[in-house]
């Protein structure tokens, strides 16, 4: 495994005095809605074709805008409800956002024969910045404009995804895995175009039995079913803690290993990793390593040869 290394980001020290915050009714004209209460006793099969409109093919993002009937805008970063350390939002032209552009590059090559792209990103431990890169990889995927990009909270115990974009009081994956709520409920808009959240929702009492069963497999063939050209990038729990990460590896193409620089101890690092599938490994990143002179942050990808 050989290693290029990428010198990345200045973190945002400042947080606003006050965020606004951004839920919008977005998927009508996208999804049929389904009004009718879930199903207790059906079936997967025929529950699935009962709440999932045929497929759209979805070959490209003005194909969603169309359907939208929207025109994809930006909104002003004083407008929004982002996380002010969202810097490929705040901050697309700065050096740090382009060392996620340069990740994103190195990231496409390992998927770049599928039109369904889906990225698992993990971590040892909590707060090591697992949801920080996935959000910010998320945004800049989305910035090229090609095709949608979904961002998925599959951390049901201590969510981010939410807060990060400004979402209040919403529906997102624990509901839907509950049967508490239909798919068009959980997928919602953000102020960057083309960039749609699921968040965690309401957290549940049994988050290893919810990502364990079928209906994460009904959710991840809706997914594909309305957006046929698509990046799934899943923020996933820690590998140390939870079981869940070794569910969602099987879902996934692939995954990147977030380590924290100084803070991660390389014991648990290898205990956790031996604990994955080391076959879909696309690279460690390692974040909040100070660089001098520039006391810059940075991530360092390892690619597989």
């Amino acid at each position: 495994m050989g290693k290029i290394y990428d010198t990345i980001v200045r973190s945002r020290r400042e947080q606003p005095e006050n965020s606004k915050h951004t839920d919008r009714d977005f998927l009508n004209r996208l999804f049929q809605k389904n009004s009718e209460p879930l199903p207790g006793n059906k079936s997967l099969q025929e529950e699935s074709s009962a709440n999932i409109p045929p497929a759209q093919n979805i070959a490209d993002s003005s194909s969603v805008r169309s359907m939208l009937s929207i025109e994809p805008k930006q909104i002003p970063p004083e407008d929004s409800g982002i996380d002010p350390h969202m810097i490929t939002f705040y901050e697309p032209r700065s050096k740090s956002a382009e060392q996620f552009r340069i990740l994103r590059s190195r990231l496409r090559k390992f998927v770049q024969d599928k039109q369904f792209k889906t990225l698992l990103v993990l971590g040892t431990c909590p707060q090591e910045g697992k949801s920080f890169i996935a959000s910010n990889l998320a945004i800049s995927i989305a910035q090229v404009g090609k095709s949608p990009v979904v961002l998925m909270d599959g951390d049901l115990r201590r969510p981010n995804i939410h807060k990060l974009f400004g979402l209040t009081v919403v529906k997102g994956l624990a509901d839907y895995l509950a049967c508490n709520a239909n798919f068009d409920e959980i997928v919602h808009a953000t102020d960057v175009a083309e960039l749609y959240v699921i968040p965690s929702g309401d957290i549940p009492h049994n988050p290893a039995e919810l990502i364990a069963s079928d209906r994460l497999k009904l959710l991840l063939n809706s997914i594909k079913t309305h957006f046929s050209t698509c990046w799934l990038i899943i923020d996933s729990p820690p590998v140390i803690s939870t079981t869940e990460p070794a569910i969602l590896i099987e879902h996934a193409d692939g995954f990147i290993y977030v380590i924290q620089a100084d803070k991660t101890d390389k014991t648990l690092v290898k205990d956790a990793l031996s604990k994955t599938d080391a076959g879909k490994l696309f690279g460690l990143v390692f974040n909040r390593a100070a660089h001098q002179p520039h006391n810059y942050y940075y991530y360092n990808i390892d690619k597989k040869n």
